[in-house]
């Protein structure tokens, strides 16, 4: 008796097919702690995936949780520190130290 199913192979075909971009377009959750110099954590820090509108905002202990591409860039924002750009490259866990922009503390002009 002569086998005629050739649902098996095509089958194999097809998951190998989409194999490659499972691999580059994995979303990945990405966690972790906004800091400054000092060591506390700052509140309400923007991160946001570079050329999306994906983001959020840290919480009052300083934490942040995202969804992002493994091979991601995110921006760290916040009024009168400079902006951090990290590359994800498959990490999980991001934390990060905000360094305080001077110039910009010294340019605000008080009424």
């Amino acid at each position: 008796m002569k086998n005629t199913n050739r649902t098996r192979p095509l089958g194999f075909l097809f998951l190998f097919c989409f194999i490659p971009l499972w691999t580059f377009s994995q979303v990945i959750t990405i966690k972790g702690v906004v800091k400054d110099t000092n060591g506390e954590e700052l509140i309400g820090v923007n991160v946001l995936q570079v050329g999306t509108s994906i983001g959020t905002i840290t919480d009052i202990n300083g934490n942040y949780t995202l969804q992002a591409k493994s091979d991601a860039k995110l921006n760290f924002s916040f009024v009168g520190y400079t902006t951090q750009t990290v590359l994800v490259s498959g990490r999980t866990i991001i934390n990060i130290t905000l360094k305080e922009n001077a110039k910009i503390l010294d340019d605000v002009v008080v009424v």
